[in-house]
């Protein structure tokens, strides 16, 4: 199972459903405020280490990694409060 349907299982929404939220709140928002304080007020950090491996294997998805994909990554990881030693380990196993 991956990380879009243990995410779309946890909150009992379609895959796809996740998806188009996810684009829509993307294209409609200008701050990553809302969206980081509601993860930091919801998530445990299990559910915080699992949302960076998603966000590193979608990094890696094409097969490379661009230096704007890590930054907003490693970004996100501060804001959530995840040391970045862990981040990096996040970081190797998924490119491996």
């Amino acid at each position: 199972m991956n990380e879009i349907e243990k995410i779309s299982n946890k909150v009992g929404r379609d895959k796809n459903e996740i998806f188009k939220i996810v684009e829509i709140y993307s294209r409609d928002s200008v701050s990553f405020h809302e969206f980081i304080e509601d993860i930091n007020k919801n998530y445990t950090k299990e559910d915080k280490i699992s949302l960076l491996k998603f966000m590193w294997q979608t990094a890696y998805a094409d097969g490379k990694l661009d230096i704007d994909e890590e930054r907003l990554i490693r970004r996100v990881a501060d804001l959530i409060r995840i040391k970045d030693i862990e981040v990096l380990k996040l970081k190797n196993d998924t490119k491996c």
